[in-house]
């Protein structure tokens, strides 16, 4: 039975994709005050926290993971620490506009490596879709050197993106058989065992207030909207998601000029909006899919 996605449901996904984009805020109020690692650990751990009482009073999946599957997961795992790190360091060294058009060039390598993965065609549209980002991507850096900090941050962000890619490709069949909650919460918690050793041994420092902004983060920027994400995704089509999450650098760099007052160059404008539409354009052409009643 299929239903038509309510304003009520779609006004949920908006939600999500607008609690994601906070992630960069947190990132910046917190500064160079603290590590990357640190950071990571810490949003690790408010993740968890949340995910755990989530999943305690839930109904999510509870039985026995398969070697397979538990093999699947700490891949999983281990691509999302690398797209949290890789993240949180491009935000702190260029603006949040560069950094979140960067990483939303994940969507559009997910529909390029999917067919080389499932032994599927590659459609045209992926192809031109592909050169439109490569030009995106052109029109934001200033010039091809390490010395910019827009670079290093456009480098580290499709590096985040291309972590992300893999780690939903891998996920996309576990995460039906273990339960989204589960999976998330498995995922995090392989993630933060990992950052213990590189957040305290970077000697960064701890301050009380970047702690609980890390911590934070973890729950509003991550945790929650996750659940929110995946509760409305049940109820509504997966290309109307997908096109609504595609816009989540639109809210990043809304939230950047309004809260932190950054001014991104029209070059970097024209970029991003290069990427999004072309990652837009991708979710419109996909085969419409109904949503679960």
């Amino acid at each position: 039975m299929t239903h038509k996605a309510s304003g009520r449901e779609i006004g949920l996904i908006v939600l999500s994709a607008s609690m994601f984009a906070t992630v960069n805020l947190f990132i910046k109020w917190i500064g160079t005050s603290m590590d990357g690692g640190a950071i990571a650990l810490m949003r690790g751990v408010g993740a968890c926290l949340f995910l755990g009482v989530i999943f305690a009073f839930s109904k999510s999946k509870r039985g026995p993971i398969d070697k397979a599957d538990r093999k699947t997961l700490i891949i999983a795992g281990i691509a999302q620490t690398l797209n949290w790190l890789l993240y949180i360091y491009a935000v702190q060294i260029t603006d949040v506009s560069v950094a979140v058009v960067a990483l939303f060039t994940y969507p559009l390598l997910t529909a390029i490596a999917e067919p080389f993965v499932f032994k599927l065609k590659h459609r045209p549209i992926e192809l031109f879709a592909g050169g439109m980002v490569l030009l995106g991507v052109i029109l934001i850096v200033p010039e091809f050197s390490l010395s910019s900090k827009v670079t290093l941050g456009v480098l580290l962000g499709l590096g985040a993106g291309a972590a992300l890619t893999v780690r939903n490709i891998i996920g996309r069949a576990v995460v039906d058989r273990v339960g989204s909650v589960r999976f998330n919460l498995i995922l995090c918690a392989i993630s933060t065992l990992i950052y213990v050793p590189i957040g305290t041994t970077t000697g960064s420092d701890w301050p009380a207030n970047g702690l609980l902004l890390a911590a934070a983060m973890g729950i509003f920027g991550t945790a929650l909207p996750q659940v929110i994400f995946f509760h409305s995704l049940k109820r509504i089509p997966a290309t109307l998601a997908s096109i609504i999450v595609s816009m989540q650098p639109v809210f990043a760099v809304i939230l950047a000029i309004t809260v932190l007052g950054e001014r991104p160059s029209l070059q970097t404008l024209l970029g991003g909006l290069t990427i999004v539409g072309s990652v837009v354009l991708v979710s419109l052409w996909k085969k419409p899919e109904p949503a679960k009643a």
